[in-house]
């Protein structure tokens, strides 16, 4: 949620909380805004990305297809976050 002021933006997570205060150009304060409340799940997406990844790599010969799944999946997680953050639809 957003709510705008002159020069200013503030961004509201979904439980009402404060995530953002910006001042400056509405176009960065937007961006900027974004960015900073996309962070934690951008965080979350890369953690789980970089575990399968470790996975994968030390995993046998008889779980290999499993984590190359699991990686792709957090790919494509990590693309919707990224997605997210730059104000596209996921």
């Amino acid at each position: 949620m957003e709510r705008r002021m002159a020069n200013a933006l503030d961004r509201y997570g979904p439980e009402g909380d404060a995530i953002a205060h910006c001042k400056g150009s509405m176009v960065d304060n937007k961006a900027n805004a974004r960015l900073i409340a996309a962070a934690p799940e951008l965080l979350e997406r890369l953690r789980e990305l970089i575990k399968s990844a470790d996975e994968l790599a030390t995993c046998g010969p008889r779980d290999e297809q499993r984590w190359i799944d699991q990686v792709l999946e957090d790919c494509e997680l990590a693309q919707a976050a990224i997605a997210k953050a730059e104000g596209e639809k996921a």
